[in-house]
């Protein structure tokens, strides 16, 4: 994973180092409550890496702040699922995550950080903005994602 990863960083940043590139990763992973000695920079985060290499920095980054869902806007056609990133003050144990229509609909609720844009019956959702809400042991965050058919 991390080489897939560090392949994405040199595809955009085709001049950078070796070095660089670690560098890069590093910023751009997760912590997992583990000290330093047992995680090492922490949990790969591709999308994080990415912003990094290609912004130099992750400030302002929303997902530091809430729930973000990427791509946004989804497109199932184009990719399979959309991934969820839960940032760091939600993430804990017994993660779940609701999607919910803007009227309060209950759509799905999804296993896992990802969604392939089907409801509870396996049918596709129609196109339209959707409400999630990650719940974990640290709390509760809420975010939105469109999905275009």
């Amino acid at each position: 994973m991390v080489a897939g990863l560090a392949a994405l960083v040199y595809s955009q940043k085709p001049l950078f180092t070796p070095a660089q590139i670690r560098e890069a990763i590093r910023a751009g992973a997760e912590t997992t409550g583990s000290s330093a000695n047992s995680q090492g920079a922490g949990r790969i985060n591709v999308f994080r890496t990415l912003r990094y290499a290609v912004k130099g920095t992750l400030a302002g980054f929303e997902g530091d702040q809430k729930p973000i869902a990427f791509p946004n806007p989804f497109k199932p056609s184009e990719i399979g699922t959309v991934a969820f990133s839960i940032p760091p003050s939600l993430q804990g144990s017994r993660i779940g995550i609701k999607i919910y229509t803007l009227d309060g609909v209950f759509v799905r609720e999804v296993n896992g950080l990802s969604w392939n844009g089907k409801n509870t019956e396996g049918s596709a959702v129609a196109s339209g903005t959707y409400i999630f809400v990650v719940t974990t042991s640290a709390g509760t965050g809420r975010g939105r994602l469109s999905v275009l058919r």
